[in-house]
């Protein structure tokens, strides 16, 4: 059976290419991750140098398991390193402390998911997270905002969408800090 190469996560990719600093020391989203996969680091090694590594990591198929691993317990090994993954588990988890820690290591309000485009006031309504909701708004997300309805493609506020939905709980943070 044959092994496809897995794609290398573009948190560990983007500024290295996008902002072309190859030659710059490896970040320590790269050293973390090498660590954890039981990897050698040369003592001063790039970020085209650590890349390499975890290019050649992910094309191993006796790395996936530990891979795999790693995603899942990243946020809870290095919070300070992923502050927005953070969030999202805080969101999903309905856990305004967790939300705390995560807004304290960096992750911002009004942080904007690349794929799905969405604000987390919007994801805490998906999820159904009330508690999350005031702990955003303390921490400056716009409870007024307008955003894209993806179930009627149309714009509304948030807290219309918190009512189409039945989302009650959510609707009445979201009024209560919107006032």
């Amino acid at each position: 059976m044959r092994h496809e190469a897995r794609q290398v996560p573009s948190w560990l990719i983007f500024d290295v290419r996008q902002n072309n600093l190859m030659s710059e020391p490896a970040n320590r989203k790269q050293l973390v991750l090498l660590e954890y996969l039981g990897i050698d680091i040369p003592q001063g090694a790039s970020k085209a140098q650590a890349l390499a590594l975890i290019q050649r990591a992910y094309d191993d198929p006796a790395k996936e398991k530990r891979i795999e691993e790693f995603n899942e317990r990243k946020v809870d090994l290095y919070p300070e390193l992923f502050p927005v993954e953070l969030m999202y588990c805080a969101l999903e988890r309905d856990d305004p402390a967790l939300l705390k820690k995560a807004l304290t290591h960096g992750a911002s309000p009004e942080h904007v998911n690349e794929l799905t485009s969405q604000v987390p006031l919007q994801i805490a309504i998906r999820h159904n997270a009330a508690q999350c909701i005031p702990v955003l708004i303390n921490a400056g997300a716009n409870a007024k905002r307008i955003v894209y309805d993806e179930r009627t493609s149309t714009p509304a506020t948030l807290l219309e969408i918190a009512l189409r939905r039945g989302k009650n709980d959510c609707a009445s943070a979201l009024s209560a800090g919107s006032a």
